[in-house]
């Protein structure tokens, strides 16, 4: 069975790194960009987007490929 889980993640544009996640993932747009101020401001007014994916599970296993943009896009290991 297929199914799709979509995640926000709180990124920030780190001088040497490039766009980085701050924080946990969160199940809503609205939660996560509720973080955005004091994610802007622990950084001291880098640059601050809310990033979206879809996840895809088929039989309750995620795929690589989401595994894969989850490890290298988000630095997070897949549960």
């Amino acid at each position: 069975m297929k199914s799709k889980k979509k995640l926000w993640f709180t990124m920030v544009l780190h001088p040497l790194k490039g766009w980085i996640r701050v924080g946990k993932a969160y199940g809503s747009a609205k939660v996560a960009r509720d973080w955005v101020p004091f994610v802007r401001a622990a950084w001291r007014g880098c640059q601050t987007t809310v990033s979206q994916h879809t996840f895809y599970f088929i039989d309750g296993k995620m795929t690589e490929a989401s595994q894969k943009i989850l490890s290298e896009k988000y630095n997070l290991d897949a549960p």
